[in-house]
């Protein structure tokens, strides 16, 4: 599922930039994957390591206000 490679992509901003993706602003449905712009926070302290979303338990419904999803966090 691409929303995991795009989370994967957020765990790496956290830890290398210390930004906490905290909106998604618009999502692109691409050949390749997602491409996905979302609203950040500055960190104020070091991020706890996470190594990767997992599809372990992992689901991702659609409703009437949009996608919500749930994913299990290798820590």
């Amino acid at each position: 599922m691409a929303i995991f490679g795009w989370l994967n992509e957020a765990i790496y901003l956290c830890e290398a930039e210390q930004r906490l993706p905290v909106e998604i602003v618009t999502v692109t449905e691409r050949d390749d994957g997602l491409s996905v712009r979302a609203r950040c926070v500055q960190l104020e302290r070091p991020w706890v390591a996470i190594k990767a979303a997992t599809l372990h338990r992992a689901s991702v419904v659609e409703g009437p206000e949009g996608v919500a999803a749930e994913v299990t966090l290798d820590v």
